[in-house]
């Protein structure tokens, strides 16, 4: 699947970009979420962890995934941007700007195309979960 544009000042992208993959986690029995990311740039690689608390589901995770990383690579002075999720609803409602249902997600939402006008270009596909190396963090 190729990345789609979700936001940044280019139409296209540079040919030095940066890799971000992202995924969530939430363990139902104990309440614990956590969001992971690994972010490839072409001279490091980066790989992060966060606890997330009062979270509801395992797709507020995915949301929140996206949204550090997101953030996190900017941190890393990334602006060319390629994002990787292997949560085909979060990222189809991502790449369609599709209305979302809950409140996280409106949130979420917004604080990834707010961010998406920021760098030189941002775009985002989905993957397997096999492929998604930072469901390895876990």
């Amino acid at each position: 699947m190729p990345y789609v544009r979700i936001g940044g000042r280019n139409l296209f992208p540079t040919p030095i970009v940066a890799y971000l993959q992202t995924d969530g986690s939430f363990y139902m029995k104990t309440k614990r979420a956590r969001a992971a990311f690994i972010l490839k740039t072409p001279t490091h690689e980066y790989a992060k962890m966060l606890e997330l608390k009062n979270v509801t589901d395992s797709t507020e995770t995915e949301w929140a995934s996206i949204a550090y990383g997101i953030a996190y690579s900017f941190v890393q002075g990334q602006d060319v941007l390629a994002v990787e999720n292997d949560n085909l609803g979060v990222v189809s409602a991502i790449l369609t700007n599709k209305k979302v249902k809950q409140d996280y997600a409106r949130h979420y939402q917004h604080e990834i195309y707010k961010m998406a006008q920021q760098p030189i270009w941002l775009g985002m596909r989905w993957i397997p979960r096999e492929y998604n190396k930072a469901d390895m963090l876990f």
